[in-house]
């Protein structure tokens, strides 16, 4: 279908052109020379096209068009809705006590001194991906966090397609644990390419090799579906922390209880440009007390202090 149809010049100065005459439309004049489409705010008469002027000649919409351009228009405002909303602003929950946040290069420099008055009590850091990745920011991350009295912990996001070893050396190399530090966290939420029985392999040899170094037992970062289609029967005896970005609770099989809650990835605190991760803490201080490195678990030093006997 045309989206607009020419009128014929005769038919506009006989008085018609189909079933609508230039009466309708007093602003569409005729000199004996040209004609002219003076808009002057005037509007045809309900149900009549819109005639215009082009290159001399008279066009004018059908008349299905105001009802195809209102269906579209109802879509477009439909999806423009639908994406602000996607966009709105996460709030914090009150129904947790210990509230926390996760933070990569992607925040860039936070003022990290502004958090602890926000009820901000952890956060977790990115620090390494895969074999050879370290975020930007972490080393000033991890130190300001310290400093201004924020329970810290550092995340590994996993690469399945990469050599686990080299992951482990990356993680264990930048990530330096002290007592009062929350657990290693490893962030897994995508396949790369390889079988779930090769996910499931790699993942364990990280886990096992970073809980040995450091003497605890590390946490289990994925999406509610992610979790649930490919890691659950795996590691059920591994705290986790989920992420599901909705109102309701994180849902794990088979009736897995969840430590930690990624609710949302829209949060706003002053001292952090942009958008970030709001998390919740399933128990009270005293339990997040409890999950820190304890002095005891600390992993001894590598190599044996200088002038020591073997």
């Amino acid at each position: 279908m045309k989206l607009f149809q020419q009128i014929d010049l005769h038919e506009v100065v006989s008085g018609s052109f189909g079933s609508r005459t230039v009466m309708d439309y007093p602003n569409f004049t005729y000199d004996g020379r040209n004609l002219q489409a003076q808009a002057l705010h005037s509007h045809p008469l309900e149900g009549n096209p819109v005639p215009f002027i082009r290159n001399g000649r008279i066009f004018a919409l059908p008349e299905c068009i105001p009802s195809i351009m209102a269906h579209r228009l109802f879509w477009l405002c439909f999806l423009f809705l639908a994406i602000s909303s996607c966009q709105q602003s996460t709030d914090r929950r009150p129904d947790y006590i210990v509230q926390g946040i996760d933070v990569s290069h992607h925040q860039s420099w936070i003022d990290w001194s502004l958090l602890p008055d926000q009820g901000i009590h952890f956060a977790y850091i990115k620090a390494t991906e895969g074999g050879d990745l370290v975020d930007s920011l972490f080393a000033f991350n991890w130190c300001e966090a310290q400093t201004f009295g924020i329970r810290r912990g550092a995340y590994h996001y996993f690469r399945p397609n990469a050599p686990v070893l080299d992951q482990v050396l990356n993680y264990i190399r930048e990530v330096d644990l002290e007592p009062g530090d929350l657990p290693p966290v490893l962030d897994v939420e995508t396949m790369d390419g390889v079988s779930n029985e090769r996910l499931v392999e790699q993942v364990r040899a990280w886990l096992n090799m970073v809980g040995i170094h450091y003497r605890t037992k590390p946490i289990l970062y994925s999406s509610q579906r992610f979790y649930n289609d490919y890691l659950a029967d795996a590691f059920a005896d591994y705290p986790v922390w989920i992420a599901r970005y909705s109102e309701s609770l994180p849902e794990l099989r088979p009736l897995k209880e969840w430590h930690f809650w990624q609710y949302g990835d829209r949060g706003e605190l002053a001292g952090i440009k942009g958008p970030v991760d709001f998390n919740a803490f399933s128990g009270n201080p005293l339990d997040l007390e409890e999950l820190l490195i304890k002095p005891q678990t600390i992993a001894a030093p590598t190599h044996p202090p200088t002038g020591t006997k073997p």
